[in-house]
């Protein structure tokens, strides 16, 4: 392989992959979406079941008890600090309705699609 066949071929696999990039973003947006409109409901209503203190913000405990719920049975209290201190755009130490509800959906999007997380949402 020449120089210049190694170029044309690294360019190609570069834009095959910006490509791919660009339509699994769309492809991951497009079911967020819909999940967003499947679910928002449950989710504000586990929101509000789960905001002990009433103060419109869940806190590392709260989120904790969501996810357990919601049987993310894997996770720990560290990688729930993690995921607070990722979602909370105000920087205030808990997530309010809507950093929720981003966090809520982007962890429904990690299902393999058999359900059975969205499932315990309905119950």
């Amino acid at each position: 392989m020449t120089y210049a066949e190694y170029e044309e071929f690294v360019m190609e696999v570069s834009t095959n992959f910006e490509k791919e990039t660009e339509e699994n973003a769309f492809f991951r947006a497009k079911r967020k979406e819909k999940l967003r409109t499947e679910y928002e409901t449950e989710l504000i209503n586990m929101f509000i079941r789960y905001d002990w203190d009433k103060s419109g913000s869940l806190e590392y405990k709260e989120v904790f008890g969501i996810l357990a719920e919601l049987k993310f049975s894997d996770i720990d209290a560290e990688m729930v600090e993690a995921l607070v201190d990722q979602y909370d755009k105000d920087g205030n130490g808990a997530v309010d309705e809507d950093e929720f509800l981003e966090l809520a959906l982007d962890a429904l999007l990690t299902l393999t699609g058999d359900g059975s997380l969205i499932g315990s949402i309905a119950d």
